[in-house]
């Protein structure tokens, strides 16, 4: 008797072929989702019932996988019957990464979504209890980005390539529930009146969401976060590195709340811990001088653009004086003005006062014994015939980070004065990444069910689902990187 032959298997070519069993495999196998797993919290009635409590019958694990398989199929209802259909083949890989659970024994299905719910509003609700699942998804998260081919050094800061610095960008998810209500006036706590009846009408409501101010002009009701994101050029191959909550809960978008750039600074410093190498920040215009200063002291620099005066011109900066040599003597004087990110000097050729572009040369990054780093460029006077001969190619160095002096004189040095400024070959190439956040942002809301609104009330549950979307988008991006340079994944179809 012949043995039946087996079906011959093929690698997975296209990333949107990528069944749910085959994400599953790539996920539970990843070094970054046991180290989340790992730092979830343990229910607290699973061996010890004198806390009371039943005995819990998944591990945190099982609701991690759930919540990021959630994120694929779109909805905790439907992972839960993916879950379900691969249940006896996943089930092996988990127990063994969490032995004595009753659930994961043979002959025992899949986790219900009730439970998925019970154990996410449990333990990761608390600030303190999600913090430490946050702080070790970032680092796992920049890990995987190092093993990805990200913060390299593929550039340098003179001349940066993509995959070396990281992008950010504010973002307002909807509110599940819509504030709005034609005719009527809102009392607070999800009251409303009818001024015409007196009618009071009670609605659900998000206590955590407020009105925040959006790209184009308009205020949506909802939930403000800051996303990072890297990119490295290559198709379906961007990371979400780490997000923050922006505003303050249940208020507008008012003073309070105007802290998006300097909330995006810490999320990339945080970053920076387990990723040394990344050079810097691309952002909006939000990012002002205090920020790039911030950036600076931390060894990392901000690409910008520079804000513009009411008449459409860009802010500029006259810095005065500075000494030029040559071969290491003073060769003279230049007058130094900040002018649209980068200096020029004032020449008088023929009666008239000339603007003439400085030529940048190596950035220098130094270090402090106490505080952070100071930042230098040189630059060279151009041999240009409107200048004296005398300061041709003479050189001088230029502090790019604001001093002591600049902030008892209140003069915004760097506001005024950019390592990469708008107009240069390394500002045309970074400022690419700014499409690529709003990107992120979009693919964020085409995964959120229903009708691109937060699929959760409140923060405490919005930032787990911005974890499992995290999660999962990375790994889709280690697939991809995968399948382009042709390394073997761990299923086959």
């Amino acid at each position: 008797m012949t043995a039946p032959q087996r079906r011959s298997r093929k690698q997975l070519k296209r990333l949107e072929d990528l069944t749910p069993k085959q994400f599953m495999k790539v996920l539970v196998d990843n070094p970054a989702f046991t180290a989340i797993a790992d730092q979830m919290p343990e229910p607290v009635s699973h061996l010890d019932r004198s806390r009371g409590g039943r005995p819990a019958e998944y591990p945190p694990v099982v609701f991690l996988a759930l919540g990021v398989l959630a994120v694929q199929t779109g909805s905790i209802r439907s992972a839960v019957r993916a879950l379900a259909d691969m249940w006896d083949w996943i089930r092996k890989p988990l127990h063994a990464a969490a032995p004595g659970y009753k659930g994961l024994q043979r002959g025992f299905g899949s986790p219900t979504r009730s439970q998925f719910r019970r154990y996410r509003d449990l333990y990761l609700h608390g600030d303190s209890d999600y913090a430490a699942v946050h702080d070790e998804a970032v680092r796992v998260f920049a890990d995987l980005a190092k093993d990805n081919g990200y913060f390299d050094r593929t550039g340098t800061i003179a001349d940066p390539d993509i995959s070396d610095v990281v992008f950010g960008d504010g973002c307002v998810f909807k509110a599940r529930f819509g504030l709005k209500r034609k005719g009527l006036e809102f009392l607070g706590d999800g009251k409303w009146v009818n001024p015409v009846t007196g009618e009071i009408t009670n609605r659900l409501w998000d206590p955590d969401a407020g009105n925040f101010v959006q790209g184009d002009k308009t205020w949506p009701y909802g939930l403000k976060y800051s996303i990072i994101g890297a990119h490295n050029g290559h198709e379906r191959e961007r990371m979400f590195l780490n997000f923050g909550q922006l505003g303050v809960a249940g208020n507008t978008d008012g003073a309070q709340s105007h802290k998006e750039a300097e909330r995006s600074v810490d999320l990339v410093a945080e970053i920076q811990q387990s990723a040394p190498d990344v050079y810097g920040l691309v952002y909006d215009m939000a990012l002002r001088g205090t920020h790039h200063d911030t950036l600076y002291q931390l060894g990392m620099f901000g690409v910008s653009q520079i804000h513009r005066h009411s008449d459409g011109l860009p802010k500029s900066l006259v810095l005065g004086n500075h000494e030029v040599t040559r071969d290491g003597r003073t060769a003279g004087e230049i007058n130094v003005v900040l002018y649209d990110g980068a200096p020029y000097m004032y020449a008088t050729a023929g009666g008239d006062r000339h603007l003439i572009t400085l030529e940048a040369g190596k950035p220098m990054r130094r270090k402090n014994r106490t505080t952070g780093y100071r930042w230098y460029r040189s630059y060279t006077v151009p041999c240009d015939p409107r200048i004296n001969p005398v300061l041709h190619a003479t050189t001088f160095r230029l502090r790019l980070d604001t001093t002591d002096e600049d902030k008892n004189r209140k003069r915004g040095r760097a506001e005024n004065l950019r390592l990469h400024p708008e107009g240069t070959p390394a500002f045309k190439t970074l400022i690419a990444l700014r499409p690529v956040s709003e990107s992120l942002n979009s693919w964020i809301k085409n995964h959120q069910v229903p009708h691109r609104r937060a699929p959760v009330v409140g923060h405490a549950r919005m930032r787990v689902h911005l974890l499992f979307q995290a999660l999962y988008l990375n790994i889709r991006a280690t697939i991809a990187r995968m399948l382009r340079t042709g390394q073997q994944l761990p299923f086959t179809t």
